[in-house]
């Protein structure tokens, strides 16, 4: 759309419902994300066996590992790795669950039947990886799996029995998991039964997925809706200027007050007891600043921290700490 004008009211009022903050289908680069690109391209590169990333639910860990498996397979160097992402089933408790060999074929297009046998779904699964290996002239494939701290013993049982199988063909496999805290439980387990063969492959590289730590990173990210981010398509008029349009012409950016939201929102997680700051959180409450500073916008006009303290309050920080404590995550 090229004749939208970001100072007619009509036009934004058509326009606002399917906004992309309203929708929430939006996805915004955090500079977490090109920290965990590189930390897993430094894996990859180095046929390493696994990489972990732990965190409290709703901090970015599925979209971080979308953008990090996509980014990979865009390198030129890693054109002849084999990629495959999944999801572990989190539904139920773990004897009602599908195994992951059975989630992984089913990702390959492999046809399951219901009473096939297990084993050969295994096998089915390895020919298929090879196969793609041999169509790229490669030798290393690399496993993203999501919710990795929901995988039983037997699971890692069999993740381990096709990695043995496919290292006899001289097929690297390297593991990136995304995890919540729960992931010790798993290690504790392990350690219990003195499986360390299974821990030293895919569970001995364990390490906090980076997050929000600082204004800096929340002024980076909020870069993005000053200049980046842009709706209606092709109108080239950005988040921030879409909402406050005469602030907008007037000097004002979303990233300038990004210290002042920083602050608020520590204070609120501190009240709450909480040790960072939810990514989910984070962009509810830009959301919300921008919602609420509409109805305000003026020449001039620069966000109150009236303005940001109820946006903070709209985010529901206090519902987020009740699912921690019911899901055993703190």
């Amino acid at each position: 759309m090229d004749t939208y004008d970001p100072l007619d009211p009509q036009q934004q009022e058509a326009l606002l419902w399917s906004h992309p903050l309203v929708t929430k289908r939006y996805i915004a680069v955090t500079p977490s994300m090109p920290k965990v690109l590189g930390m897993v391209v430094d894996c990859v590169m180095y046929h390493k066996g696994c990489l972990v990333f732990k965190a409290y639910p709703r901090m970015g860990k599925t979209t971080a590992l979308k953008f990090t498996a996509a980014a990979l397979g865009k390198i030129p160097h890693f054109e002849d790795r084999f990629v495959l992402s999944v999801t572990a089933d989190t539904k139920g408790d773990r004897k009602s669950r599908e195994n992951i060999v059975r989630i992984m074929a089913k990702a390959l297009g492999i046809p399951v039947k219901p009473h096939a046998k297990f084993i050969s779904i295994k096998d089915d699964v390895r020919n298929h990886i090879e196969s793609q290996l041999r169509n790229r002239g490669g030798r290393h494939w690399v496993l993203f799996l999501d919710e990795l701290q929901t995988l039983a013993v037997d699971e890692f049982e069999d993740l381990q029995d096709l990695q043995n199988k496919l290292a006899l063909h001289d097929i690297d496999t390297t593991l990136i998991g995304f995890s919540q805290p729960q992931i010790k439980h798993a290690i504790t387990l392990l350690e219990s039964q003195k499986r360390s063969e299974l821990l030293v492959r895919f569970l001995y590289d364990v390490r906090p997925l980076p997050y929000c730590t600082d204004p800096t990173w929340m002024a980076d990210t909020l870069k993005g809706y000053d200049e980046r981010f842009t709706y209606p398509e092709g109108s080239g008029c950005t988040f921030t200027q879409f909402y406050l349009p005469r602030a907008y012409a007037t000097g004002f950016r979303l990233s300038s007050i990004a210290t002042d939201i920083y602050r608020v929102m520590s204070s609120s997680a501190n009240v709450s007891k909480l040790p960072l700051l939810p990514t989910e959180f984070v962009f509810e409450v830009f959301r919300q600043i921008l919602f609420r500073a509409m109805k305000k916008d003026a020449p001039n006009f620069s966000v109150t921290q009236e303005i940001i303290v109820a946006a903070t309050k709209e985010a529901k920080l206090d519902d987020y700490i009740r699912l921690l404590k019911n899901s055993g995550a703190q």
